[in-house]
């Protein structure tokens, strides 16, 4: 599953617009622990969840498509939610929730601040169930969760950083070349043409909690008007586990239909 892009959200709205070294010892085993040490981006991608992370919430902003969810990795299953209004829609806002797991995937869509007179697909207010055999491969691998781990890209960002340092405890600053992080989908072709050079060294910041595990992260994105693309993760072994929905209909044909654009 590729959380960053949900294409069932995309493609609904698609058809609104068409570390300091202490101690004592040796001088040779001062050297051999100096050698050791981590630097600062392993330090960083040690602390980016993996197959071990206990559950935990997450929040990505500052991109097109702003998404929230949780991950229960040994749970195996995934909740996300998407919220977008589309401006270029008269200011619709387009929502759509999921649960996932490795075989099953559940819906919610839905517009609201539609104005008067717009016609939109209508529809269930309840939980949908996929049937994953009526979309295309890629779709349904997009609704799949197999255990995926960092839905914000944290790590894509870090392997792409330069200059990369801890100002503080906890705290990292550097720079990230985001003509590397395409597949983050934090910006688009035609923001990458504009940005020019100053893609390969976006100012990029994060922190760790005190347990050494990725607390956020950001990127300031200075086009026309700056964005800053922002995650966070936390609630580490605290978040509530996602339940598969009950009440469920299976998804209708418009949902389908939607999709297939």
């Amino acid at each position: 599953m590729n959380i960053r892009t949900v294409r069932i959200a995309l493609l609904a709205s698609a058809a609104l617009t068409g570390t300091v070294l202490t101690g004592c010892g040796t001088v040779g085993e001062v050297v051999e622990k100096a050698a050791k040490l981590p630097t600062p981006a392993e330090s960083l991608l040690a602390a980016v969840p993996h197959d071990k992370t206990p559950i935990f919430r997450y929040a990505v902003r500052g991109t097109a498509m702003p998404q929230r969810g949780v991950l229960d990795i040994a749970g195996g299953i995934a909740s996300v939610e998407y919220s977008e209004k589309i401006a270029d829609a008269g200011g619709i806002r387009l929502t759509t929730k999921a649960v996932l797991t490795a075989d099953r995937s559940w819906v919610k869509i839905a517009f609201t601040d539609v104005p008067d007179g717009v016609d939109l697909p209508k529809f269930p207010k309840k939980w949908m169930e996929l049937d994953r055999t009526r979309l295309s491969p890629e779709i349904a691998e997009d609704v799949t969760y197999r255990g995926e781990t960092d839905p914000g890209f944290v790590s894509t960002l870090v392997e792409a950083s330069a200059g990369l340092a801890e100002t503080s405890p906890g705290h990292f600053a550097g720079t990230t070349d985001l003509s590397r992080s395409m597949e983050a989908e934090i910006i688009d072709e035609k923001q990458l043409a504009a940005l020019g050079d100053a893609a390969k060294s976006a100012p990029f910041e994060a922190t760790v909690d005190d347990q050494g595990r990725l607390r956020t992260a950001a990127v300031t994105i200075r086009l026309k008007k700056t964005v800053t693309y922002r995650v966070t993760y936390d609630r580490y072994g605290e978040a509530a586990a996602p339940r598969i929905p009950s009440n469920v209909i299976a998804a209708p044909d418009v949902v389908y239909e939607t999709v297939a654009g």
